[in-house]
């Protein structure tokens, strides 16, 4: 299973993790087990800490993807 979400922002995220995932992860759990979460752009401190505490095995990457200029 694949799980891709896209956010405006860090609020957005944060309002996500606190909200809708917080209520079907417990569902999700019970039928996979989650692999690391990649978390792709600018992540401030705090919401890092938060997906430690949530052990997330979170990763993260300022870059998004590909290339550059």
């Amino acid at each position: 299973m694949y799980v891709r979400d896209e956010f405006e922002d860090a609020a957005a995220m944060g309002f996500h993790l606190g909200t809708t995932a917080a209520a079907h992860f417990p569902q999700l759990l019970a039928i996979a087990t989650p692999g690391p979460f990649f978390f792709l752009g600018d992540v401030p401190a705090e919401m890092k800490q938060a997906t430690e505490q949530m052990q997330l095995g979170g990763e993260f990457a300022t870059h998004t993807a590909g290339f550059d200029r």
